[in-house]
């Protein structure tokens, strides 16, 4: 695991949820801070027990395709 993301968080518990900012069909963005250097992020959330599973495959397509971007607001 790369160090810029051991430093921020690299699960769910490493951040305190303040707020949900919107929802969407497929999920729920929130306002975050991270536990280990208290700056705030934004996590989007998606439950894919009830989807079809061509939607289970273009959510994990988005986040496969997030974690390949190099860019200071993308973690």
């Amino acid at each position: 695991m790369d160090n810029k993301f051991s430093e921020i968080g690299t699960s769910c518990k490493d951040f305190r949820v303040d707020g949900e900012l919107g929802r969407g069909s497929y999920g729920t963005v929130f306002k975050v801070v991270s536990l280990k250097d208290k700056k705030v992020y934004v996590m989007k959330k998606i439950n894919m027990k009830h989807m079809k599973l061509k939607n289970q495959q273009n959510a994990l397509k988005e986040v496969q395709i997030l974690k390949n971007l190099m860019h200071i607001h993308v973690i």
